[in-house]
């Protein structure tokens, strides 16, 4: 009965190391900011620490309770899909976000990092309760960045849509060496 015991244990221990291993390795794949969107030149300003050399994508999120909201957020959105000439197929509402990324050094309030207009469409990912429209992709380096966004239009159809800004990577890809 000692050695089952001792057994359950050892194998108990096998299965959890592995992820309170990564749970201290990696940073938190996600990281979401509520980001009011229906008013143009609604703002932004965060401050966050990368620990991590690898690709992280910038993102609008867009929640949803129940199936009925999921219905409205789709129709809003659009899908991810492309015609053959390489345009989105069903692009949905488009949205322009003004972003600025700027990396934080000791000696002053940093350095522009990427700034850009991007006008988002259709969207990137999807899950049970919410879709996500990329924004931007880049590669960041250890260190600390502002992370700035506004908005540039009215868009009062999304009026009642849990919005946040996200930025992350996905844990399943290697960082950089």
């Amino acid at each position: 009965m000692r050695r089952s015991r001792f057994s359950i244990g050892v194998a108990a221990l096998a299965v959890l190391a592995p992820f309170a291993a990564a749970a201290q390795t990696y940073a938190t794949p996600r990281t979401q900011f509520p980001f009011e969107i229906t008013l143009s030149d609604n703002a932004l300003d965060q401050t966050i620490s990368v620990i991590e050399d690898r690709i992280y994508e910038v993102a609008l999120l867009f929640s949803f309770a129940d199936q009925a909201e999921r219905n409205r957020v789709s129709a809003l959105l659009g899908d991810g899909s492309r015609v053959p000439s390489g345009r989105m197929g069903k692009p949905g509402v488009a949205i322009p976000i003004r972003f600025r990324i700027s990396s934080r050094t000791a000696s002053s309030s940093g350095h522009l990092y990427l700034e850009g207009t991007a006008l988002t469409e259709g969207t990137s990912a999807f899950g049970a309760d919410a879709y996500v429209r990329t924004i931007v992709k880049t590669r960041l380096v250890p260190g600390t960045y502002r992370i700035q966004a506004w908005t540039v239009r009215d868009l009062p159809e999304f009026a009642g849509i849990g919005t946040q800004f996200e930025i992350g990577f996905d844990p399943r890809a290697k960082p950089f060496r």
